[in-house]
């Protein structure tokens, strides 16, 4: 039985701790294990105007500390203080501290799921675009995307969403959402690979990832007292260590979504609850 979001596999107090980001990347980081470096803004410290970001080291990553999922609330690739302070005048409000983070660009998104010192599962994820037709412009082409993934049964599917992080993904590509893409035309439309904001999922042969990673994935999972964990990782290619591929663990999820690995978009299908 499963009862709030809590499963009887890990203890109450280690999900309530980690469901604190900063406090999770602070231990993974004491250990060892490659994560981002992070700091955090406060409600109440950036409201008295006593934040200080004269030593951030753009592009960042603006996400709130604690009680969010899904990718909600998260800005990737912000570019400048004028885009950070954009966020943070309509993030704040609602969080009581939002974590700021070093974002990796142009690499590729895992799930990879731990349970008892074992990758069980491994998903590659990636984020919303569209792919052009020769007739339509971006902003009819997320239109009609969204109404087909309203059609996917089975998994947590939501809408391409236009914010601010689509606006800064088009801007690096120096697009409008009047542009008609040619056909066979990729444009990305967000760097957050969520499926709930518009990505796609693609399950892969668990045994895909390098014996380095796996002893990565399991000690980590062991340092966060969780026995079943699913970890958001960044790198070049998971085949190869993260200390080789520019890899970092970007969280770890403590109440981890299983349909994004029983019933991916695209690939290999695994029977996690089994």
């Amino acid at each position: 039985y499963i009862r709030n979001g809590t499963t009887p596999l890990n203890v109450a107090c280690n999900c309530s701790l980690f469901n604190n980001k900063y406090s999770a990347n602070l231990i993974l980081h004491s250990k060892g294990i490659p994560v981002p470096e992070a700091f955090i803004v406060g409600k109440e410290e950036y409201l008295n105007k006593k934040s200080d970001f004269s030593g951030v080291k753009y592009p960042v990553v603006a996400k709130p500390v604690s009680n969010t999922s899904s990718g909600k609330d998260v800005v990737c690739n912000i570019r400048d203080l004028g885009e950070l302070t954009t966020y943070l005048d309509k993030s704040i409000s609602f969080h009581e501290n939002i974590l700021i983070e070093k974002f990796y660009s142009n690499l590729t998104s895992y799930r990879v799921l731990v349970l008892d010192d074992k990758v069980i599962a491994i998903t590659r994820r990636d984020p919303a675009k569209v792919v052009g037709d020769g007739r339509c412009n971006i902003l009819k082409l997320i239109n009609l995307s969204n109404q087909q993934r309203k059609k996917i049964d089975g998994v947590s599917l939501g809408p391409i969403k236009i914010d601010q992080e689509l606006e800064i993904c088009l801007s690096t590509q120096s697009l409008e959402m009047e542009y008609i893409p040619k056909i066979d035309e990729i444009i990305m439309l967000q760097y957050k690979c969520n499926s709930t904001v518009g990505g796609t999922m693609k399950g892969l042969d668990k045994n895909i990832i390098c014996p380095e990673n796996i002893r990565l994935m399991v000690s980590a999972a062991r340092v966060l007292g969780l026995r079943l964990v699913g970890f958001d990782v960044v790198c070049e290619d998971i085949a190869i260590p993260l200390t080789k591929s520019r890899g970092v663990i970007i969280e770890g999820n403590f109440f981890p979504d299983i349909t994004i690995h029983e019933n991916p978009m695209f690939g290999i299908s695994t029977p996690v609850a089994e």
